[in-house]
């Protein structure tokens, strides 16, 4: 993996944060993945006030097909599920964000810039609407 961060624990689950720039190759034992980003919270707070956070835009890319292009203000997780049932056995997975957080700059010892959290797992049946990729969605 390129970018992507070692996997933490939360209440939620397990996650990783990503720099700026993220790739990581996935070994896809079922036929689709669900992805989860989150924005970083401080990273529009970070250059701006923290009482009126900037837009942030995210990306995410999944076997080179577009399925997240967003400006965001929140950290509201976004979800997409995806079809790789196509990808034998290995799905890639590419993130952008347009702005980083390092928390040292506010004190802390942590010196990673922290981009999004993106967690994933893959299932047998897509939940929601499924994300085949077409040739416009291909970047």
């Amino acid at each position: 993996s390129y970018g992507f961060y070692s996997a933490e624990s939360h209440g939620t689950g397990t996650f990783r944060w990503t720099d700026r720039h993220g790739v990581i190759v996935l070994d896809a034992p079922a036929p689709f993945v669900e992805v989860t980003v989150t924005a970083n919270p401080l990273a529009g707070a970070a250059v701006s006030r923290p009482s009126s956070p900037q837009e942030v835009g995210l990306v995410l890319d999944v076997d080179g097909c577009r399925v997240i292009d967003e400006r965001v203000v929140s950290t509201s997780p976004i979800t997409r599920t995806v079809d790789v049932a196509n990808t034998s056995g290995r799905a890639i997975v590419e993130t952008w964000i347009d702005r980083t957080y390092q928390p040292s700059d506010f004190g802390s010892r942590d010196t990673r810039r922290l981009g999004m959290m993106v967690r994933w797992r893959f299932v047998e049946h897509a939940t929601g609407a499924d994300r085949r990729c077409t040739d416009a969605s291909r970047r």
